[in-house]
């Protein structure tokens, strides 16, 4: 019975994302994920007024300066798109969603995901969202074992608003966790030093690969500011990393807040990493970009359902 009910879900669902893919095409889609899932409307105020006020402002100065506002108006036309929740086309994007699985019998958790992310493969495929990684928590470093992690990958970030606030997609993702899982919407930030990738090389056998997942907020609120601050510490320390088995270092930055770090680094020796994130000095370096403590964690990689 159980099961029917869970295939009926799914087969609703995968019609709903398909009507939602289709609808928000051409749409625009932090630590703030829930945000994601639950805050679409707001983002739309903005857009909203911008053409009013747009449109008044030639009136009023077309007989006094013609040549002035011509010079001017691409910059007051291009304000709306800094606002909270809004990407210009094509910004490389990420959602991480982190849980505690409802079911203890992780071969029950991982059919449940599986005709969840299955059936909804090609829906999110369609919408934008390019790679879906799976990982379970080890104990290194605090990290709660077994807890659930996902990070999907977006070619850009129109349509994540729409395709995670699906009200199907939320009822039948939310029964996987315990309890509302923690999602942040972040945006790649491929001029930071980064290193490698997190595919793994089509020669790396290793039979399970460790991520270690950085998340805080920066001290520096300059943009500019923080990636200097970033960069010395990680360009500083690459030599030693990768020289101890670090195969990627990859960064993004909260989409509404900027200050909000994620950082992937791609492991295969779970010692390895212990010894070189236990180094009091790149502890005291790392630590020296946050206005905090951040949050660290061992993930590791599974057979679950991925692309």
């Amino acid at each position: 019975m159980q099961n029917t009910l869970l295939s009926l879900s799914l087969v609703s669902l995968s019609v709903v994302l398909a009507g939602a893919c289709g609808s928000s095409e051409g749409g625009s889609g932090s630590d703030s994920g829930t945000d994601a899932a639950v805050a679409p409307a707001p983002d739309a105020a903005p857009d909203a007024e911008a053409p009013e006020t747009d449109a008044e402002a030639p009136e009023t100065d077309a007989a006094e300066a013609p040549e002035t506002d011509a010079a001017e108006a691409p910059e007051a036309d291009a304000a709306p798109e800094a606002d909270a929740g809004e990407l210009p086309e094509g910004v490389p994007s990420g959602v991480l969603v982190i849980g505690t699985l409802a079911e203890a019998d992780l071969a029950a958790a991982q059919a449940h995901h599986d005709a969840i992310a299955g059936g909804g493969e090609p829906q999110a495929q369609a919408a934008g969202d390019i790679a879906h990684d799976v990982l379970l928590g080890t104990t290194a470093f605090g990290t709660t074992e077994n807890e659930f992690l996902a990070f999907d990958r977006w070619s850009s970030g129109e349509n994540i608003d729409a395709f995670y606030g699906n009200p199907a997609f939320v009822e039948a993702f939310g029964g996987l966790f315990a309890a509302p899982p923690s999602t942040g919407v972040y945006v790649a930030q491929d001029t930071w030093v980064n290193w490698g990738s997190l595919d793994p090389d089509p020669a790396d056998v290793a039979p399970v690969h460790y991520w270690v997942v950085v998340r805080g907020s920066l001290k520096d609120a300059d943009p500019a500011a923080a990636q200097a601050a970033h960069d010395a510490v990680a360009g500083g320390g690459q030599p030693a990393a990768t020289a101890m088995g670090d195969q990627g270092h990859v960064v993004y930055t909260g989409r509404d807040d900027p200050q909000q770090f994620l950082a992937f680094d791609v492991w295969t020796d779970l010692d390895a990493l212990s010894t070189f994130y236990a180094n009091p000095d790149l502890q005291a370096a790392f630590g020296g970009l946050f206005s905090a403590p951040p949050t660290i964690g061992v993930y590791a990689s599974t057979q679950w359902h991925q692309w």
